[in-house]
Protein backbone atom coordinates (compact mmCIF):
# COMPACT_ATOMS: atom_id res chain seq x y z
CA UNK A 1 0.00 0.00 0.00
CA UNK A 2 1.40 3.27 -0.93
CA UNK A 3 1.69 6.15 1.28
CA UNK A 4 -1.18 8.04 0.07
CA UNK A 5 -3.23 5.21 0.06
CA UNK A 6 -2.43 4.59 3.79
CA UNK A 7 -3.18 8.57 4.69
CA UNK A 8 -6.47 8.40 2.38
CA UNK A 9 -7.46 5.17 4.74
CA UNK A 10 -6.31 6.89 8.11
CA UNK A 11 -8.82 9.48 7.26
CA UNK A 12 -11.60 7.58 7.17
CA UNK A 13 -11.13 5.97 10.09
CA UNK A 14 -13.39 7.98 12.68
CA UNK A 15 -14.66 5.35 15.22
CA UNK A 16 -12.76 2.69 17.29
CA UNK A 17 -14.53 0.55 19.78
CA UNK A 18 -12.48 -0.89 22.30
CA UNK A 19 -14.05 -4.20 23.83
CA UNK A 20 -12.62 -3.80 27.11
CA UNK A 21 -13.65 -6.92 29.01
CA UNK A 22 -16.49 -9.68 28.09
CA UNK A 23 -18.99 -9.35 30.23
CA UNK A 24 -22.25 -7.14 31.34
CA UNK A 25 -24.73 -6.96 34.34
CA UNK A 26 -27.61 -7.46 32.09
CA UNK A 27 -28.97 -9.57 29.58
CA UNK A 28 -30.60 -7.52 26.62
CA UNK A 29 -32.62 -10.01 24.61
CA UNK A 30 -30.95 -8.29 21.50
CA UNK A 31 -27.49 -8.64 22.64
CA UNK A 32 -25.31 -11.88 21.95
CA UNK A 33 -24.27 -11.91 25.67
CA UNK A 34 -28.25 -13.05 26.75
CA UNK A 35 -26.82 -16.26 24.81
CA UNK A 36 -23.73 -16.83 25.78
CA UNK A 37 -23.34 -14.91 28.98
CA UNK A 38 -19.79 -16.39 29.85
CA UNK A 39 -17.81 -16.78 26.84
CA UNK A 40 -14.82 -18.67 27.05
CA UNK A 41 -12.73 -15.85 26.17
CA UNK A 42 -10.61 -14.04 28.78
CA UNK A 43 -12.74 -11.91 31.07
CA UNK A 44 -10.44 -8.53 31.05
CA UNK A 45 -8.53 -7.21 27.87
CA UNK A 46 -5.05 -7.75 28.44
CA UNK A 47 -2.55 -4.29 29.43
CA UNK A 48 -0.88 -5.95 26.14
CA UNK A 49 -3.41 -5.47 23.69
CA UNK A 50 -4.63 -2.23 25.26
CA UNK A 51 -1.00 -1.29 24.97
CA UNK A 52 -1.05 -1.91 20.78
CA UNK A 53 -4.12 -0.43 19.95
CA UNK A 54 -2.82 2.95 21.24
CA UNK A 55 0.56 2.55 19.91
CA UNK A 56 -1.05 1.82 16.44
CA UNK A 57 -3.63 5.05 17.03
CA UNK A 58 -0.38 6.57 18.42
CA UNK A 59 1.60 6.37 15.22
CA UNK A 60 -1.25 7.59 12.98
CA UNK A 61 -1.96 10.79 14.87
CA UNK A 62 -5.60 9.14 15.58
CA UNK A 63 -8.14 12.11 16.06
CA UNK A 64 -11.69 10.27 16.38
CA UNK A 65 -13.65 8.71 18.94
CA UNK A 66 -13.03 6.18 21.09
CA UNK A 67 -15.31 4.08 23.08
CA UNK A 68 -15.09 1.26 25.29
CA UNK A 69 -17.91 -0.76 24.82
CA UNK A 70 -19.25 -2.96 22.23
CA UNK A 71 -20.89 -6.23 23.96
CA UNK A 72 -19.81 -5.41 27.54
CA UNK A 73 -20.84 -2.85 30.44
CA UNK A 74 -17.15 -0.88 30.62
CA UNK A 75 -18.07 0.41 34.40
CA UNK A 76 -17.36 -3.38 35.54
CA UNK A 77 -13.86 -2.22 35.36
CA UNK A 78 -12.50 -1.06 38.45
CA UNK A 79 -9.71 0.12 36.96
CA UNK A 80 -11.48 1.75 33.75
CA UNK A 81 -10.12 5.17 34.78
CA UNK A 82 -6.54 4.01 34.24
CA UNK A 83 -7.32 3.18 30.74
CA UNK A 84 -8.81 5.97 30.09
CA UNK A 85 -6.00 7.99 31.27
CA UNK A 86 -3.53 5.57 29.19
CA UNK A 87 -5.49 6.20 26.22
CA UNK A 88 -5.65 9.79 26.41
CA UNK A 89 -1.70 10.00 27.29
CA UNK A 90 -0.79 7.89 24.50
CA UNK A 91 -3.66 9.28 21.92
CA UNK A 92 -3.77 12.81 23.07
CA UNK A 93 -6.18 13.66 19.58
CA UNK A 94 -9.08 11.07 20.13
CA UNK A 95 -12.55 11.85 21.83
CA UNK A 96 -13.32 9.19 24.27
CA UNK A 97 -16.95 8.39 25.25
CA UNK A 98 -18.63 6.14 27.17
CA UNK A 99 -21.70 3.90 26.33
CA UNK A 100 -23.21 2.17 29.69
CA UNK A 101 -26.19 1.18 30.85
CA UNK A 102 -25.23 3.40 33.65
CA UNK A 103 -26.16 0.60 36.68
CA UNK A 104 -23.17 1.58 38.33
CA UNK A 105 -22.60 4.75 37.23
CA UNK A 106 -22.44 6.97 40.18
CA UNK A 107 -21.70 10.65 40.54
CA UNK A 108 -18.21 9.58 42.00
CA UNK A 109 -17.53 7.37 39.37
CA UNK A 110 -19.00 10.13 36.80
CA UNK A 111 -16.45 12.71 38.09
CA UNK A 112 -13.40 10.33 38.43
CA UNK A 113 -14.21 9.25 34.60
CA UNK A 114 -14.31 12.89 33.29
CA UNK A 115 -11.36 13.63 34.93
CA UNK A 116 -9.42 10.92 33.18
CA UNK A 117 -10.41 11.98 29.75
CA UNK A 118 -13.98 10.87 29.40
CA UNK A 119 -15.41 13.46 27.36
CA UNK A 120 -18.72 12.36 26.37
CA UNK A 121 -21.25 9.97 28.13
CA UNK A 122 -24.38 7.88 26.43
CA UNK A 123 -26.06 5.92 29.17
CA UNK A 124 -28.37 3.71 27.38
Amino acid sequence: MSTVEMEQLVALLKNVEIEINSRCNRRCSYCPVSIAPNPDVPKFMSDRVLDRIIDELSAIDYAGRVSYHFYNEPLLRKDLESLVERVGTGVPLAHQVLYTNGDYLTDTRYRALRDAGIEFFVVT
